[in-house]
């Protein structure tokens, strides 16, 4: 008897285990996780820190000289341990139990940062979604309490929207295709008058042209209130001047008006985040119809920006699933 109940206790062990060393390490390498000499090479790209302007870098406590800056970006990159990438994978596998093995969730890369970074916000730099400590820690709890819904709902949806944003720089033009052709969007390349909002408004790395007019009128931005904190702006609409060469200006005393108060905008769209850039409201709403096609949430197709989105993702489907 005693035999056999310390064969019991074995199994269990091995079971437990299993769970937390080989149970979800991927078989393929649809996974990457860069380490932190890797990650350098995407997260100290000129590209992203040329965009800047000063209450950027006030906001991120950082210093004018772009070395200085890169000294910081590099200084907390971190590279993942094997806690992270099981829960990490056990996320994706979770996903892909209730989405199918489809395109969208085959590939993934990651790149970790200390909360220092952005923030701590996640986000997207070249391919690779970037993922603080804090995050991590949230990923790490829900997986060693085995919080399958929670971890669907919260980070399933955090990956899902992550994920919407490398696509996007994978495949703009179709994307700019669901802006200006479902979603009333101009893209336009230069705003008269506009260097004094641009010179204030939060550089987004997964939404850098922020040349975005919604319904030929409406210029949506994300400004710096007065105290310059990454965590504390102000999601606007600028109403814009179009003038007779089809050029836009910002008027001499614009009207500006919080997002969710501009009814035609939030009517159309009816969400209540992310609505500071097209790149923002699409991954928005994508993850939200992943939910709904995981069980977890509502796709309501009498909201206008929903319905076309339907119809747009129809028409885009292969590179999807």
């Amino acid at each position: 008897m005693i035999k056999l109940l310390l064969i019991c206790v074995l199994i269990i062990l091995i079971i437990i285990f299993t769970r937390y060393t080989l149970l979800y390490i991927p078989k393929n390498n649809s996974i990457e996780f860069l380490s932190a000499i890797k990650g350098q090479k995407y997260l100290l790209n000129d590209d992203y820190f040329s965009k800047f302007n000063k209450n950027d870098i006030i906001s991120r406590n950082l210093k004018e000289s772009k070395s200085e800056i890169k000294i910081f970006y590099s200084q907390n990159i971190l590279s993942f341990n094997n806690k992270d990438k099981n829960s990490i994978n056990w996320i994706i596998n979770l996903l892909k139990s209730k989405l199918g093995n489809i395109i969208f969730i085959k590939k993934w890369g990651f790149i970790k940062v200390t909360n220092k970074i952005e923030n701590g916000y996640p986000h997207t730099r070249n391919l690779y979604i970037v993922l603080s400590e804090s995050i991590l820690n949230n990923i790490n709890d829900l997986y060693n309490n085995n919080s399958i819904y929670m971890a669907l709902k919260n980070i399933g949806s955090l990956f899902i929207h992550e994920n919407v944003h490398v696509y996007q720089k994978m495949y703009p033009k179709i994307f700019e295709n669901l802006y200006t052709q479902y979603w009333n969007f101009t893209k336009v390349n230069f705003i008269e008058n506009s260097n004094k909002y641009i010179n204030n408004n939060r550089t987004n790395p997964d939404g850098l042209d922020v040349n975005w007019i919604f319904n030929n009128e409406i210029w949506i931005l994300s400004l710096y209130n007065d105290d310059k904190k990454m965590n504390n702006v102000r999601y606007v609409g600028i109403y814009l001047d179009r003038l007779n060469n089809g050029l836009y200006s910002v008027p001499k005393y614009p009207k500006m008006i919080d997002i969710l108060n501009i009814s035609n905008f939030k009517n159309f769209f009816n969400i209540e985040h992310n609505l500071y850039h097209p790149n923002e409201i699409c991954a928005e709403i994508f993850s939200i119809f992943y939910l709904f096609k995981m069980g977890l949430s509502k796709f309501n197709l009498e909201i206008e920006a929903f319905k076309k989105f339907s119809l747009w993702y129809y028409n885009h489907k292969s590179y999807f699933e």
